[in-house]
């Protein structure tokens, strides 16, 4: 057993010394599969050219393995091990379980950099393979497509090579290793090593063979590395393309091999052309064959008849570089997708071929979070098509990627962040910044940063899907060498830069030292959940951003993609639809809404907007009145022109209130988008007359009629009891709150015990605050409004048989305060059992009240209700001033749809906003009817929130058969900045009053 393998020798072993970054890696360069030539390289369109490859020999699968909690358990003979092995497959990793209350992300061990212990854990895999018989006089590779975290090869007893971050793509010639029939291949993973500390992006505490592993053949001829270059000639306004192909021969009797360059395009030939090598000086020491000769081949030519490859329109070519033997024919052949784009930057802003480009960016990661392993590729591509239907750039998170997933972006158009090779551990991080030191910018820090960073580019710089590269997660955490060895390696790409408000905006001297080859990304840090769509919006349509940023990052995509689940049913779509419509293609303005004629300016770079159609609704009182479709006209990108919507001509009522909706469709179906895809939508209200009653609502029939009915007033103790034939109403004089509502065999109100903590009604003035309220939270927190406490100074109470009127006079202040807030709640209960609440609150101006949270009604009803219909904004859930993502109409959905998903605690309440009226209805079509004078919001939850701290507390009900139901007349949209400093007196000891109205129904025929 070699001494590197095991600790305790005379020589540290590989995986605990940070100088060792590799033994026998195959040189790097840039990904490539052999074929034997071009016809089959060609033919090989069925799936990914790695699985279709003559020269390919997957090794996923069922492997032998074993496992052993500390290396000093692994026997020196385990290389003459066949059996007492387990089963596993490949690609698989299991937790490494250093310490049990470790978590997944936790650095198990002490910090000792650049160490880890001896006695950290190793897993054994082992498979015999046997090589095809053509593979003969072939040079062969084992390709490893993704280790965690590093690895030893043994291939038939003898060291073939070790590596470090084995997440990026490594190679080891094992030519000489292999003979004939069964072959015996041992991998040695370790989930750490003393270049651990960097691996704060990917740490899993797992070991494993995570990705792809397969051998590879390659011919004595062969192309070895390959460079690719694209840009537009500013004079003769024509696309240039370079290519660099390294080639190889490893047979004495050979000379360097021509190289023909084909390129095409769905099958037919663009420009074909040979080209002799010239040789060049290789160091073939990393060679397990002697490299005989090494030769650089180049190719300058112009394309006038190409299309650009873009975001918008991802337009690709197949290169075919061919290598030709002495007689002309063809030794072996390699392929690349090239797309034809430029990358610049000038006065920090981003160019993509020559067009000003703003990058609205989710942070991705195309690895499992549980397993570690890389998804399915049909899994992986259903994904990144969602993602491309909603944002153009994806930020790359959890370290290397397959090169496949590359293709995939290079397909779907989705420009990609290269993802930051390092990043140090937290647990590191927080143990420096007390000293304020950055060690893992030094040496020997800054080689392993070098190499990693040299590998992700020779590996990627052919993708034209990467735009740029990344140096550090962090603003002034990188190093300015790095960022010039990033510049060196690839000068056509420009480099990352992060800041976290518009306020770090600048200059960082490690990356600005060349302001031509930097762009700047926001990343402001808001949760997309709830009302943070709509600070992201406001964000997103700053003008501003334009001239400061490159692209603003909307967070990570698991939490976006959250936002479809975080309803149930139908009410999915707050974020992406939110998105969706800050990337528009047009944008749609009236000029006469009474004429129909509108504005039409194309938003996009590259298309035109007949691309598009346009479809539009009049809607009445929720009721359809008028529709139609129009093909939008070709307007060129960034012009404007007039549309007309013939809708004014026709007779409509005129005195309904009436909106026009509008929503414009993809007519055709391209590789992310399906036909008739909705890409944006957009509402104007027509008109609006002095508005009626909705007919819909006098169709439906009080559960007791007027005026048959004689309330009676009845005190009992602390109870107040209004009471007819078959009605019952029960107020608490010490809570001021309804306790018990019946009318008939309904109960619709019910006062549970729950210790006093919860009623029945009250008013409420707190939400919890999200991410983006910080500007809000200190000015909430000193008024105590999430610590308010009633106190009731009295009631008042009256009955005259036909309405009953009960006035309640509260004050509200925080614990151990004085109370501040003061309200007047009157309850007019009439004989049909309907229930009048007005509520009134004083304060120096009406309009102070927006500046609170929310002002409203909180009411526990019954779980019997599962049908809720409304007239409003539907059919998901909208948050005020949130535009374009939902329309006004009447809507039906079930109270599941409604409630917030219990599994995003963030998002605990969805409201629905602009509501002229809501029912509630059980299966028998009985339920409960709201309206007000007043557009209001309402929302429901099983979560009954208790507000006893500054963030809100979530308790979930004792009561199963509740539903917690708000009505709020204001409810603030999260973000923004205060417009003024509240104080308690503001409230106090004024004339002025706000004033709000609801209406409770009990009705039939829902």
């Amino acid at each position: 057993m070699p001494s590197r393998i095991f600790p305790g020798r005379s020589e540290k072993p590989d995986w605990n010394r940070i100088e060792c970054l590799e033994r026998n890696r195959y040189p790097r360069h840039a990904y490539l599969v052999q074929f034997p030539d071009q016809e089959t390289c060609e033919r090989a369109v069925e799936d990914n050219r790695r699985y279709l490859s003559p020269f390919i020999q997957m090794l996923t699968g069922a492997w032998d393995y074993k496992w052993f909690d500390s290396i000093l358990q692994l026997p020196d003979n385990i290389f003459s091990y066949r059996s007492g092995f387990d089963r596993i497959d490949v690609p698989g990793s299991r937790l490494a379980n250093i310490r049990a209350q470790c978590e997944a992300s936790d650095w198990p061990f002490v910090l000792d950099p650049p160490r880890v212990p001896e006695l950290i854990p190793v897993a054994v895999y082992h498979r015999s393979i046997e090589l095809p018989h053509s593979w003969g006089t072939l040079r062969k590779k084992l390709v490893l497509m993704g280790v965690a975290a590093a690895c030893h090869v043994v291939l038939n007893g003898k060291l073939v090579g070790y590596v470090q971050d084995g997440r990026q793509m490594n190679e080891f010639d094992v030519t000489s290793r292999l003979h004939d029939g069964a072959n015996e291949l041992f991998i040695l993973v370790y989930p750490y090593h003393a270049a651990s500390y960097l691996d704060g992006h990917c740490l899993q505490n797992r070991a494993g063979l995570a990705g792809d592993i397969y051998l590879e053949a390659t011919p004595h001829l062969s192309v070895f590395d390959l460079s690719v270059h694209t840009r537009l000639d500013p004079i003769s306004s024509q696309w240039q393309l370079s290519v660099q192909a390294t080639v190889l021969t490893f047979k004495v009797t050979q000379e360097l091999p021509q190289v023909r360059f084909t390129l095409a395009r769905e099958g037919h030939t663009i420009l074909e052309q040979v080209v002799n090598p010239q040789k060049i000086q290789l160091d073939g020491t990393a060679f397990d064959t002697k490299v005989l000769q090494a030769g650089l081949s180049s190719l300058h030519v112009a394309c006038p008849d190409v299309d650009a490859w873009s975001d918008e329109q991802p337009e690709l070519y197949d290169l075919f570089v061919t290598c030709l033997d002495a007689s002309s024919r063809e030794a072996s052949t390699v392929h690349q997708t090239i797309g034809f784009c430029e990358r610049t930057v000038r006065d920090g802003q981003l160019f993509l071929n020559h067009q000003p480009l703003l990058l609205h960016l989710v942070d991705y990661n195309p690895l499992d979070s549980q397993t570690g392993l890389a998804r399915p590729l049909s899994s992986l591509a259903r994904d990144l098509r969602q993602v491309r239907q909603h944002v153009n750039a994806i930020r790359l998170l959890g370290g290397p990627v397959d090169p496949i997933f590359f293709e995939l972006c290079n397909h779907l158009g989705l420009l990609v962040l290269a993802s930051p090779t390092v990043q140090p551990i937290r647990e590191w991080q927080a143990a420096v910044n007390k000293e304020n030191e950055k060690p893992w910018l030094s040496e020997p820090w800054l080689t392993v940063q070098k190499d990693r960073l040299y590998n992700q580019v020779t590996l990627l710089k052919n993708q034209p899907c990467v735009l740029a590269w990344t140096t550090s997660r962090q603003l002034n955490e990188t190093d300015l060498s790095l960022s010039n060895w990033a510049r060196g390696l690839d000068p056509a790409r420009p480099l990352v830069r992060l800041a976290g408000a518009k306020a770090e905006l600048e200059k960082d001297p490690a990356l600005d030292a060349s302001l031509g080859s930097v762009i700047q990304i926001l990343d402001p840090g808001y949760s997309l959940q709830g009302g943070g769509t709509h600070r992201f919006l406001q964000v997103m349509n700053d003008e501003a951003n334009r001239s400061l940023v490159s692209g603003l990052v909307l967070g990570d995509w698991q939490d976006v993609q959250a936002q479809v689940h975080t309803t149930k049913g139908r009410a999915q779509s707050v974020a992406l639809s939110a998105i969706r419509q800050a990337n528009r293609p047009c944008e749609i303005a009236a000029i006469d809404l009474a004429a129909g004629q509108f504005s039409l300016k194309n938003r996009t770079r590259s298309l035109k907007l007949d691309l598009f159609r346009l479809h539009w609704q009049i809607v009445a009182s929720g009721r359809l009145i008028l529709a139609g479709e129009i093909d939008l006209p070709p307007v060129l990108p960034g012009e404007t022109s007039n549309l007309v919507i013939p809708y004014a001509d026709v007779e409509r009522t005129q005195d309904l209130m009436s909106m026009l909706h509008l929503t414009v469709h993809q007519i055709d179906a391209n590789l992310w988008n399906p036909a008739d895809f909705v890409v944006s939508s957009d509402s104007f209200a027509l008109g609006l007359q002095t508005p009626i009653r909705d007919p819909f609502l006098d169709q439906l029939i009080p559960v007791i009629q007027p005026g048959r009915n004689r309330l009676r007033l009845e005190q009992d103790r602390h109870l107040l009891v209004v009471s007819g034939h078959r009605f019952w109403l029960v107020f608490n004089r010490i809570t001021a709150q309804i306790e018990s509502w019946r009318c008939k065999d309904h109960e619709y109100l019910a006062f549970p015990p729950m210790n006093g903590q919860l009623a029945t009604s009250a008013l409420v003035f707190w939400r919890p605050p999200l991410s983006q309220d910080r500007a809000w939270s200190h000015v909430w927190e000193k008024l105590g409004l999430c610590r308010l406490e009633q106190v009731v100074d009295r009631i008042e109470a009256d009955c005259d048989g036909e309405t009953a009127s009960i006035v309640a006079h509260c004050r509200y202040g925080p614990a151990s305060e004085k109370t501040w807030l003061a309200a007047r709640l009157q309850y007019t209960i009439h004989d049909s059992g309907k229930i009048d609440i007005q509520v009134s609150i004083p304060c120096q101006k009406q309009d102070l009240l927006s500046e609170l949270p929310r002002v409203g009604l909180r009411l526990l009803l019954r779980h019997q209700y599962e049908r809720i219909i409304w007239s409003g904004q539907g059919p998901g859930p909208s948050w005020p001033d949130l535009r374009g993502l939902s329309y006004a109409g009447q809507f039906e959905q079930t109270l599941s749809d409604l409630m917030s998903d219990p599994r995003h605690a963030g998002q605990a309440e969805v409201p629905h906003d602009q509501t002229q009226w809501v029912a509630v209805a059980d299966e028998s079509g009985s339920g409960l009817l709201f309206e007000s004078n007043q557009p209001f919001s309402f929302c429901a939850s099983d979560r009954l929130a208790e507000a006893r701290s500054g963030h809100g507390h979530e308790v979930k009900s004792a009561h199963q058969s509740l539903i917690d139901w708000k009505i709020d007349w204001h409810y603030k949209p999260s973000g923004g900045q205060p417009g003024q400093t509240l104080e308690h007196e503001d409230f106090i000891g004024t004339q002025d009053c706000a004033t709000y109205y609801i209406t409770l129904t009990p009705v039939t025929g829902l």
